[in-house]
């Protein structure tokens, strides 16, 4: 559902404790009509019954769609974190060619290196990600024709240079899939549509006498947080749960200041 991906984490959190609300007041609407109708005698505590069942199953269902979550926040940390290392571990091989090409590359991994400092930034909108997979391209490109022109003349750096290079251009590739690899929406309408039967199994739980709004609405509440955590982790760009970059942004700085110095003339 485009909504889930889209929307602010507090719209949905506000929309799921409102829809959790009524349906907990139309299941003690149903309560009261099954026992002024007579329906009700004998069974409320198979009732307490049904309800804690409920809240059982929709703690392990939270559990393991945090759980899917989780691992995929890792999963694009731990991108960041490889590709910084592939970035600057390509960067210093490539400082074994001759010229021209070592200071061809130099400067192009400059660049390359703070653009993917910016990756996360695009990752908010698709207009801009689209421009930041375009410009990616275009720097592998250069890069690519850079590393043949002077593997051409040092044959002997094939291996080391061939491996860091594809290493680098991978994980780039990993973390765009990366983007779109999100918790199926299937699984997101299910856990709302158990939770808010869970709501109405609540209500048609409670005590006529005692309907214990408060606990209740704390209960939902609860649930509300768990679940705009979930959805948090697995944008990882959007909400106060984030990748950090610190690692890219560290790399790109570094070969920033490696250049810096290349062009300062010596001391005497």
């Amino acid at each position: 559902m485009h909504f889930l991906n889209t929307a602010p984490l507090w719209l949905i959190g506000l929309l799921l404790v409102v829809v959790m609300i009524a349906a907990e007041e139309i299941g003690f609407r149903c309560r009261m009509l099954a026992q002024r109708g007579g329906k009700e005698g004998k069974g409320e505590e198979r009732v307490g019954n049904l309800v804690g069942a409920a809240l059982a199953l929709l703690g392990l269902l939270f559990a393991f769609t945090f759980a899917m979550a989780q691992d995929r926040y890792d999963q694009r940390r731990r991108l960041v974190m490889q590709e910084a290392n592939a970035v600057s571990t390509s960067y210093l091989r490539y400082q074994a060619f001759e010229e021209p090409e070592r200071t061809r590359l130099s400067r192009l991994m400059r660049d390359y290196a703070q653009l993917r400092s910016q990756a996360f930034d695009a990752q908010r909108e698709r207009e801009k990600l689209n421009t930041l997979v375009a410009r990616t391209a275009a720097y592998q490109a250069q890069i690519w024709d850079a590393v043949l022109a002077g593997l051409a003349r040092q044959p002997a750096l094939i291996e080391p240079v061939m491996d860091s290079t594809n290493t680098m251009f991978e994980i780039t590739a990993m973390r765009r899939a990366m983007v779109d690899a999100r918790i199926p929406s299937s699984i997101l309408i299910g856990l709302l549509s158990f939770a808010v039967l869970t709501a109405f199994f609540t209500g048609y739980g409670l005590e006529l006498e005692r309907r214990h709004r408060a606990p209740t609405a704390v209960l939902f509440l609860l649930f509300a947080f768990v679940f705009l955590l979930i959805l948090d982790l697995d944008r990882s760009y959007s909400g106060p749960i984030r990748v950090s970059q610190a690692s890219m942004v560290r790399a790109a700085e570094t070969i920033a200041a490696l250049e810096a110095a290349k062009l300062r003339p010596p001391s005497p």
